[in-house]
């Protein structure tokens, strides 16, 4: 009882205080709250094994955060800290499940509710102590996971941030250079009848591209996201298409579906509907594009990859040379929209 009240209290603390994690904290803050937590179910075992020594808790307590926070930190210096921190999750993580399983049955938490009934005990203030911070540590966490943004991802992390933002830029960059030089062209007047039809070619292809009405070429990205534990639904590929279109994406298809502004994803019995037309897993997605900027993208914490990972899917990306999408988009009439006639020039005179 003693824990549980404790571990409420923290929690509520934090709550109502809200603090900001410091960012040289921001990395460790979330290691040491997963090794506190081992600390304190390899005590609950410990209890039911009859070998709970307050002082060995406080120390296996205190000495889990440390050397978490610590291992992780030299893995920042060394450039392997997602790594390392992976790693040290992923033990601490078996430990914790293994310490869990130890104490099923409604016996042993009967016991461990007697251990930890009220009772003034220099144990009992030990346990609420650590257990208030563990309340604390926890909610604090919470708030600063809702509340982050740039600034809690590591230098690798921020380096493929950059990386693709600077990618994005010259791309950008390049378009705008040659609206400009089509502009100076059109504006001077030389061969400008020419240069105009050229011009509307060029618009016609890039709709028809932007509409689905013709297959495309070029270079882009396969992606294959497979779905052992059927968890993976209609969110989890949209995003997918959104962040491809945020990387500079220029043609796509889902399965054998043209990817179109009014392609709509929803889930159905045995995978996902995409415009009505049902794929089920492995999920396959094409991307014309640069293939480097929309892989980089597709790794960026927090992304499609960590939320593929955690429905218990897998992403793999296929950088390609050369990719054909050949599906195409049947456009249906519109019903109330129609284009907004452009004024000429004598009518505006």
């Amino acid at each position: 009882m003693i824990p549980a009240l404790g571990l409420l209290a923290g929690i509520l603390i934090g709550v109502v205080l809200q603090p900001d994690v410091p960012i040289w904290l921001q990395p460790y803050l979330p290691i040491a709250v997963i090794a506190a937590l081992d600390a304190v179910f390899g005590a609950a075992r410990a209890v039911l094994d009859g070998i709970f020594d307050d002082k060995v808790f406080v120390v296996s307590f205190l000495s889990n955060v440390v050397v978490a926070a610590l291992i992780v930190y030299l893995g920042d210096q060394l450039g392997v800290g997602a790594q390392l921190s992976t790693g040290v999750i992923v033990v601490l993580g078996v430990r914790i499940f293994s310490n869990v399983a130890a104490v099923q049955g409604a016996g042993a938490w009967r016991r461990l509710a007697r251990m930890g009934s009220p009772r003034l005990t220099k144990a009992n203030v030990l346990v609420l102590a650590l257990a208030v911070l563990l309340g604390f540590a926890i909610s604090t966490q919470v708030h600063q996971t809702r509340a982050s943004g740039l600034e809690s991802l590591r230098q690798e992390e921020l380096v493929g941030v950059l990386d693709t933002v600077t990618q994005e830029g010259v791309r950008l960059g390049t378009e705008l250079r040659t609206l400009e030089r089509t502009r100076d062209r059109l504006a001077s007047g030389a061969d400008s009848e020419k240069e105009a039809v050229e011009l509307a070619r060029a618009r016609a292809d890039t709709l028809a591209l932007l509409a689905g009405t013709e297959p495309a070429t070029g270079p882009g990205v396969r992606l294959t996201i497979t779905d052992p534990s059927g968890k993976i639904g209609a969110t989890i590929l949209l995003d997918a298409i959104q962040e491809l279109r945020d990387a500079g994406a220029e043609v796509m298809q889902v399965g054998p579906v043209r990817v179109v502004a009014s392609t709509y994803f929803t889930d159905s019995d045995g995978g996902v509907s995409v415009s009505g037309t049902s794929i089920a897993a492995p999920y396959t997605i094409l991307a014309i594009g640069d293939p480097d900027t929309m892989a980089s993208a597709m790794g960026i914490p927090g992304g499609v990859s960590n939320s593929v990972s955690g429905a218990g899917g897998e992403l793999t990306i296929t950088p390609l040379d050369r990719l054909d999408i050949t599906a195409v988009h049947e456009p249906a009439p519109q019903r109330f929209a129609t284009p907004e006639p452009v004024p000429t020039a004598s009518a505006s005179s």
